[in-house]
Parts: structure tokens; sequence; C-alpha cells
């Protein structure tokens, strides 16, 4: 951890490797460079270019973290809102125990 500095993280952060050939193309020509993991070797360097582009997704980082929270956190409080939680109740089994698959058929959805 000590090897990665605060440049790297915001050179990766967000960037999607595999899928994206953009950021393929910026991540790999700023890690063969050396300007992102510069205290690793070439090949240290090479196989990390490796590791990048087996990420299924967005790669995190804690500011990426934190936004996403602000999102989830709105969603949760409005889910909140639409049942009533007991100190003991989940979002989860407070949903369960609003919801009946009695006189449910395959072809209905009855709420």
């Amino acid at each position: 951890m000590q090897k990665v500095d605060q440049a790297t993280v915001k050179a990766l952060e967000s960037k999607t490797p595999r899928f994206s050939r953009l950021d393929a193309q910026a991540v790999l020509g700023q890690l063969l460079s050396g300007r992102i993991f510069s205290a690793f070797s070439q090949q240290d360097r090479e196989a990390i270019w490796h590791e990048l582009c087996a990420i299924e997704g967005l790669i995190p980082s804690l500011f990426t973290f934190f936004e996403d929270i602000k999102y989830l956190q709105a969603t949760a409080d409005c889910v909140k809102r639409l049942i009533k939680l007991s100190p003991r109740d989940t979002v989860f089994t407070a949903l369960e125990d609003c919801f009946s698959d009695v006189n449910q058929t395959s072809d209905q959805c009855i709420i």
C-alpha cells in the first residue's frame, strides 16, 4: 500500500479498462510510462495491468465509495418512509412482512 500514491488512485478511480477502450488506452499509457504505479518495476506494472483488466466494473476508491453512499442513503431513506421498522426489523424483513404470496398465480402479481 505504501507504493501506491495519490496520483495513481486519482488516475484509476472510476475507470473501466476492461470495458472501455478509451480508459484502457489512458491507463495503459500512464502505467507503461511510470506515471502511475511508479514505485513498481516494469514487470510488476505489467502484472498490475492484467489485474486491472480483470476487474468487472468500475475501479473503486474511497471517493467513489462515499459518492455511492450518498445515493444509497437517499434510496434507503425513501424505502424506510414506506414501511414501519421496529427496532428488531431490517428493511428486508419489514418488506417481507408487508407482502404475501397468498392467492398469487404465475401470470399475476397481487399486491
